[in-house]
């Protein structure tokens, strides 16, 4: 081998210093590549690579660290098969999470991004794949080996399109089409310090380039279903996914829902939308909306229907007189009519409900970033839960920004969340900027040539903080008074504008000069063409078009980083953030551009390639059209004749037959506890009874110790079988419960009973146990049952009653132990691991007041982000939404066990704190090997210790039982 170390203009003495010394050193020696213009990467590699004359080249950074002795043979192994191209390794951040592990493309909204980024590096993550070889679409040149002559033929990195960013990435996809592969080897591991030489500020340009030229690509090597929201390979629930081989396609007839008909970002959104895809023919929509607008006329002049009708909720504030205004709704707009109902923004929940009614599939666009927790309030209780509930009823709830998801994320227990960003309609935008130039907008606007036009556009209101600018510009520099001119569009009366006109009235005349309130107008054109900075002021936005069309008038942008703005704004590429609410930030922002007109020009420049590095409203279009086809092939009975116009429909890996649902059950309203709910969330959450807490390796040790008396670390159940009931044999084992079939097919491998009976309800767990036991070689008799309304053949006895975490879903507890009783020989056994703490996880004010205290000692850094200050308790709305079998009489579980058993074992292991509270934790913070997270995680089981232990303090919430039946 050779090293070759690439002097890019080091300018360090000490780093020179060390170059002279290795110079001379066999097989190492220093070539100096100075840059031609800018720093360019691809161009520095690729003039170092032709000037090295050797089979391979390894690319490695000056960032990185090499921590196993035989990282290099391992790659150079797999290079040396036929057909490799690219061999890259696994590189781990210093403070041991993964930074690489093989390259996904679509990710970041269509990007490519690094596979299980940020997750710890002893989490093997899903199939174990960040330590199993495979074939990724690129590797990361950060370490990347690949062939020097084929390195060459294909003209090495492109230089031209992706000096800095992305350049490793086209090399992998240019060898695919090559036929070439690029293998992740995760033996091969290596610290990477990211960005400490050179920073991350990518040039807006190369993002552009990659996100338009590979716009159309699909990963061949990542399943497509698997989610692209992140690099952790998780499911992506989806019903169907579309071929349309015939311009014949169904074309669903979609009523879609507006708050209003104003030209403001949702409705707007909403009509663009509707526009586009009925054009094309690829929907029939309808609008529907409680107030009127000037957007109705636009609606009618495309040909669409436009209904308007007062609010149907108007002075309501009970269920009861909600679930009738909700089905006359549904009954007046005759809903059956329609494929799909589109409900826009959170004040259309009514309309989720009423399409939930008539079993009409349901698209949710949410647009606000405001707390769930108290958007609904001014319903009045009743409602305000059944709004939440309505979270779990449509086929997708679209987000428009990352940070409004991950906000309402408490609330996706379907996991029916995702993300579209808006696009902006370029071609409209220039459409109307053309019947103006920016000469004559500043005419018409009276401004001098020489005069700095900063722009605020949207409607007045507090959550838009106009307030920041208008207590900002007297900040400014008298020197600027005279050069500026500020508008603020959108006034509207308010009290809010009315205290915006005092603050304007307090201002001295020639600074009152340079400032114009302008009312709300749809002709914001001439404002924008005017305009050399644009700033907005809001405290809360999700995706706002306002930014977008900024960009797309190439402004420079001065902006709070709330919510979706950064995944819009590019800080100190194309703009500048400031604090919400600190109007010092904005002045000294402002200044910042006014006193550089390079930096303005610079920023300007690059708005228009920040803007094509976002979805494009074409792009956004077909992402919605995509999921009003998939929702429309889930109606069982869609309105638009199917046979007639033939679709190709491929399946998922699994078979969904859609429900049919009665008019009896539509006409119904839902139980107090809904079993259904409990199955179908059963049913489409197999795995879900592992607990959190418990999967940590600290705690497990701790929990187990606990659960056999303080004997063993070992496996609770290995513990019960190998050492509780050493030497017995058993002919019959129940297991009620079984989930997955883990425990059973532990018992049958490990001889505890001859046969082996397991009962479930959900027969997608019974199908995943069946298949496991096949593969283990056992025999386990696996049968599908309901635990609140089964019966047990009373002929057959049973030695072992066995139930793991299932008893506290059976609402029918005295006639489940009753038969548990029954079935089991007088002098058999009843093995309980269970939950037995607060009904429905609805812990009681102290425990909950013990969890916050410990919650708040604990520093941001090691918070999942989950809930951002403190822990609250789930609704008894929100258990029903997503499991109402969930602790639904776990409190009376002990009471009643002493009612039909004797109690030969109650081994209690905690979790009154743990269980709670590990879930808001990062639990990478707390694996085995960080000496400050082992300590964390063992002072607070200590602590939970200390208070089972201590009078008055807190009960178990979960204990080991062995129990004999009571002889009556």
């Amino acid at each position: 081998y050779q090293v070759v170390i690439v002097d890019n203009e080091s300018d360090d003495s000490k780093t020179l210093e060390y170059f002279n010394k290795i110079n001379s050193t066999e097989k190492i020696s220093v070539l100096k590549i100075a840059n031609q213009g800018k720093f360019n990467f691809a161009a520095i590699n690729n003039r170092a690579v032709a000037q090295v004359n050797t089979d391979y080249v390894l690319f490695l950074n000056n960032d990185t660290e090499v921590i196993n002795s035989h990282w290099l043979s391992q790659m150079v192994g797999y290079a040396q098969m036929l057909g490799v191209g690219a061999v890259g390794a696994r590189l781990i951040y210093p403070d041991d999470r993964i930074q690489h592990a093989g390259i996904l493309h679509g990710l970041h909204h269509g990007l490519a991004g690094h596979a299980f980024k940020l997750s710890h590096r002893q989490d093997f993550g899903y199939l174990a794949y960040s330590k199993v070889v495979r074939n990724y679409s690129a590797v990361t040149a950060a370490c990347l080996l690949t062939p020097r002559q084929l390195f060459l033929d294909l003209g090495g990195f492109n230089q031209t399109d992706f000096a800095v960013a992305y350049n490793d990435v086209d090399y992998g996809y240019r060898l695919f089409e090559q036929g070439y592969q690029s293998v992740y080897c995760p033996e091969a591991e290596l610290i990477h310090r990211e960005g400490t030489s050179r920073g991350y500020k990518d040039d807006p340009k190369e993002v552009a380039k990659f996100r338009r030229q590979y716009a159309n690509k699909i990963d061949p090597f990542y399943n497509p279903n698997l989610s692209l929201d992140n690099e952790w390979f998780q499911i992506q629930p989806r019903r169907y996914q579309l071929k349309s081989i015939s311009n014949n396609a169904p074309i669903p007839k979609v009523l879609m829902c507006s708050n209003a008909l104003e030209y403001t970002g949702a409705p707007l959104h909403q009509f663009e939308i509707a526009v586009k895809l009925a054009s094309e023919g690829k929907i029939e929509p309808t609008i529907f909306c409680v107030n009127d607008g000037p957007l109705r006329y636009a609606y009618e002049q495309q040909g669409i229907r436009v209904i308007i009708r007062e609010h149907p909720l108007a002075n309501l504030y009970q269920r009861e007189t909600y679930d009738t205004a909700i089905q006359a709704l549904g009954k007046e707009l005759q809903l059956e009519q329609f494929d799909l109902v589109y409900a826009n923004t959170l004040e259309n929940f009514f309309m989720v409900d009423c399409a939930k009614q008539k079993a009409i599939p349901c698209v949710w666009n949410v647009h606000e970033s405001e707390p769930w927790q108290t958007y609904f309030d001014g319903l009045g209780s009743e409602i305000a839960a059944r709004a939440l509930d309505c979270f779990q009823f449509p086929y997708r709830v679209i987000f428009v920004a990352d940070a409004t998801r991950n906000l309402y994320h408490s609330l996706n227990s379907h996991h029916n969340f995702t993300v579209i960003h808006n696009g902006l309609d370029i071609q409209r935008l220039l459409k109307t900027s053309e019947q103006l130039t920016r000469i004559e907008a500043r005419t018409a606007l009276q401004i001098a040539e020489d005069e700095i036009v900063i722009l605020l556009l949207g409607t007045v209101c507090e959550r838009k903080g106009q307030r920041d600018l208008i207590k900002a510009l007297p900040l400014l520099s008298t020197q600027y008074y005279h050069k500026i001119r500020c508008f603020i569009v959108g006034d509207r009366p308010s009290m809010y504008s009315t205290e915006l006109a005092q603050l304007i009235a307090q201002f001295p005349d020639y600074l009152k000069q340079r400032l114009t309130l302008v009312s709300e107008t749809p002709e914001t054109a001439q404002y924008f063409l005017a305009a050399d900075i644009f700033v907005c002021t809001s405290r809360i936005e999700s995706y706002p078009r306002v930014i977008m069309e900024a960009m797309g008038y190439n402004l420079p942008i001065i902006t709070t980083p709330v919510f979706g703005i950064p995944e819009q704004v590019r800080p100190e590429i194309n703009g500048l953030f400031y604090t919400p609410e600190q109007p010092e930030e904005l002045a000294k922002c402002i200044t910042l551009l006014l006193e550089n007109p390079d930096l303005r020009q610079e920023f300007a420049e690059n708005a228009k390639y920040v803007l094509e590095s976002l979805n494009t409203f074409e792009e956004m279009t077909q992402s919605y059209l995509e999921i009003f086809q998939e929702a429309y092939f889930i109606n069982p009975y869609p309105v638009s004749e199917i046979s007639s116009h033939p679709q190709i429909i491929e399946p998922l890996d699994v078979n969904i037959n859609p429900p049919v649902i009665s008019e009896a059950e539509i006409n119904i309203p839902e139980p107090q506890i809904a079993e259904p709910q409990a199955k179908n969330y059963w049913e489409t959450n197999p795995t879900a009874a592992a607990s959190q807490w418990v999967s940590n390796p600290i705690i497990a040790d701790t929990i187990h110790q606990r659960m056999s008396g303080g004997q063993t670390k070992k496996y609770w159940l290995r513990w019960l079988i190998e050492d509780y009931f050493v030497g017995q044999n058993f002919n019959n084992l129940i297991s009620l419960g079984c989930g997955i079939g883990n425990h059973e097919i532990l018992m049958a491998q490990l001889g505890f009973a001859q046969k082996i009976d397991a009962f479930d309800f959900s027969a997608s767990s019974l199908e995943i146990a069946r298949k496991d036991a096949t593969e283990a070689g056992v025999q386990v008799n696996f049968y599908q049952e309901d635990f609140n309304t089964f019966n047990l053949n009373p002929d057959v006895k049973y030695d072992l009653a066995f139930c793991s975490g299932s008893l506290h879903h059976v609402r029918e507890l005295e006639r489940f132990l009753e038969i548990v009783h029954k079935a089991l020989n007088p002098q058999g056994y009843f093995i309980i691991n269970e939950y037995v703490g607060a009904n429905y996880c609805i812990y009681n004010k102290r425990q909950v007041e013990i969890i916050n205290r410990l919650y708040q000692c604990s520093h941001k850094l090691i918070r999942s982000g989950i809930m951002e200050n403190k822990f609250i308790n789930p609704s008894i709305h929100q258990v029903f939404a997503t499991d109402p079998s969930e602790a639904v009489r776990s409190e009376l579980i002990l009471p009643f066990i002493e009612y039909y058993f004797d109690i030969e074992l109650f081994n209690p292991f905690g979790g009154a704190i743990l269980h709670p509270l590990y879930p808001l934790l990062d639990h990478n913070q707390f694996l085995p090997g960080d000496p400050k997270g082992e300590t964390l995680i063992k002072l607070l089981l200590e602590f939970e210790q200390i208070l089972m232990e201590i009078p008055g303090g807190l009960e178990s919430d979960f204990c080991l039982c062995v129990l004999r039946p009571k002889r009556f």
